[in-house]
């Protein structure tokens, strides 16, 4: 990348995310880590660089951790940013933002459609559900709502949607 195609902020010594591969976003450090790296960024206003640690204080967050989750984030299209060229653990993380998939992960946009929009309030729901007996029926309606497949699932939730206002 060269200097006039970086961005605002980010015009030397900016290089690119390299291709390698990284390990999939583990389950656990999702909402202890990934998560609250998201809502940190969000909550930037006007900031063109960042260091690492810094993001991981906002964050409530280990720098290590912060640092690993965010070459992750990035590499699965959730953050937009880049890293700064940098020896040491804490790097620059240069144009922070979310990516639509970051904002829509952290509530800060709405989902795609309304199907997805089910099963991440059923997710939550069942996450949140103490009893277990409720908790087991609400997830064997996610699982229902799965095996019958988006298209069916969409087309009953948009019925239902428009059956009030009298729209067919």
């Amino acid at each position: 990348m060269t200097a006039h195609d970086a961005p605002l902020g980010c015009n030397l010594g900016l290089q690119p995310l390299g291709i390698r591969r990284l390990p999939s976003m583990a389950e656990e450090t999702w909402e202890s880590v990934a998560v609250p790296i998201l809502n940190a960024i969000s909550e930037l206003d006007q900031v063109d660089i960042i260091s690492v640690s810094e993001l991981a204080e906002r964050a409530n967050v280990d720098p290590d951790n912060a640092q690993a989750e965010l070459e992750l984030l990035i590499a699965g299209g959730f953050v937009r940013g880049r890293f700064l060229d940098g020896l040491g653990a804490d790097r620059d993380y240069c144009d922070p933002g979310l990516a639509p998939a970051g904002a829509r992960a952290v509530g800060r946009w709405p989902p795609e459609a309304v199907y997805d929009a089910l099963l991440q309030i059923l997710g939550q729901r069942i996450s949140d559900e103490i009893d277990p007996a409720k908790r087991t029926k609400l997830q064997q309606f996610r699982d229902s709502l799965l095996q019958i497949g988006q298209s069916v699932a969409a087309e009953v939730l948009a019925s239902l949607i428009r059956s009030p206002f009298g729209l067919r």
